[in-house]
């Protein structure tokens, strides 16, 4: 009995031993597990910060680099405002330079064609409308047209330069309120159907160079050079002589030529062919003037297309697609363009010419026929 009694006694004693070491065992993991939890939220903690310290050094470089770009947008607006004034004080001058030399050519040109001009004949002129114009007519027109207070106000070059929802549009025809409009969309497009616009079929149209000669008439000085030009680059003839709506006095806007440059080629004494380019202001050449008196059933402008270019129509004529009867402004007009030679055998003239065309009855436009023939005998002089 005492013998079991101690073997139990040691199974306790070695149960009790088995459960505290069982214990002592859970009670070191849950240490181990306690530290590797406050190791885990110790790590965590420091890349939090880390994080912080990230985004606040980030958003530091933001801020330093937004304070930089904002000062160089500061300086580029400064810049680019200092570069507006500057180009716009340098458009001013130019304006008054070109402004200046523009009156002072015409003045000089004045003086050299019509020097020795009758002053009666001046006087009688003043007042006498050309055949078949009179301001009802003009006013009507310009109703038409839609351009009542652009004789006075003139159009711009900046205003016609403006993309509008009509110009990024191509219109083979337009409303007639619209043919202004197209008309000049179409020809700062180089475009040389300008000339032939289509309008409402049931309406008297237009003449297409009434629509023309309207555009310069109420163009400013920039926009009749732009005008000018793109004639030229359409190889359409150009204004030379234009008479004033209202007083008749003759308008030389030779200005409006400086910026047309014309190409020819020529053979020299050895059969060699030269190119030559110029400014035309500026160039002489051999001039051919044509004008008729009274009413003939031959047009002179369709000759003198043949004589120029067989293929295309420099001089609007009466066979032109819309031509009519009911012109109103192109009357005492001088019109002038270049016949420049190729070089080859089927050149008409060996060298460049210039040819200018007198609208209407010559003995209506006497004042323009004796311009013209000064011009012609200071060329010969």
């Amino acid at each position: 009995m005492k013998r079991e009694r101690e073997e139990w006694e040691k199974q306790r004693l070695e149960e009790n031993k088995r459960k505290e070491e069982e214990l002592n065992e859970k009670e070191e993991q849950y240490k181990t597990q306690i530290q590797e939890k406050e190791r885990k939220i110790h790590e965590e903690m420091k890349r939090e910060q880390e994080e912080k310290t990230r985004r606040e050094e980030e958003e530091e470089k933001r801020n330093r680099e937004k304070q930089i770009s904002d000062k160089q947008i500061q300086r580029l607006k400064n810049k680019q405002k200092l570069l507006e004034e500057q180009h716009e004080d340098e458009l001013k001058r130019r304006r008054v330079e070109w402004r200046e030399e523009y009156e002072r050519e015409k003045e000089e040109m004045k003086k050299k064609i019509c020097c020795e001009t009758d002053h009666s004949l001046q006087g009688e002129n003043k007042d006498i409308e050309p055949a078949g114009v009179n301001a009802e007519k003009i006013q009507n027109l310009f109703h038409r047209l839609h351009l009542e207070d652009k004789h006075l106000n003139k159009l711009r070059a900046a205003d016609v330069l403006q993309i509008t929802e009509h110009s990024l549009q191509s219109h083979e025809s337009c409303a007639e309120e619209q043919l202004i409009q197209t008309f000049i969309q179409k020809l700062l497009m180089m475009n040389y159907r300008a000339r032939y616009i289509k309008t409402n079929p049931l309406m008297n149209t237009v003449h297409p160079m009434d629509v023309q000669m309207s555009v310069f008439h109420c163009a400013d000085v920039f926009l009749k050079q732009l005008m000018v030009t793109k004639l030229s680059q359409c190889q359409f003839a150009l204004p030379l002589l234009v008479p004033d709506l209202f007083t008749q006095q003759i308008e030389f806007p030779l200005w409006t030529f400086r910026q047309i440059n014309k190409s020819w080629k020529i053979r020299n004494t050895n059969n060699e062919i030269i190119r030559q380019t110029q400014l035309i202001y500026k160039t002489q050449t051999p001039m051919v003037f044509f004008f008729r008196f009274g009413s003939v059933s031959s047009s002179k402008s369709q000759l003198m297309n043949s004589l120029i270019n067989e293929k295309h129509n420099m001089f609007f004529h009466r066979n032109c697609p819309d031509s009519s009867r009911t012109r109103v402004l192109m009357d005492g007009v001088v019109e002038i363009t270049w016949f420049c030679p190729s070089g080859t055998n089927t050149d008409k003239f060996t060298e460049c010419v210039v040819f200018c065309n007198l609208h209407g009855d010559a003995g209506d436009h006497e004042k323009q026929r004796q311009i013209l023939t000064e011009i012609l005998s200071s060329a010969q002089g």
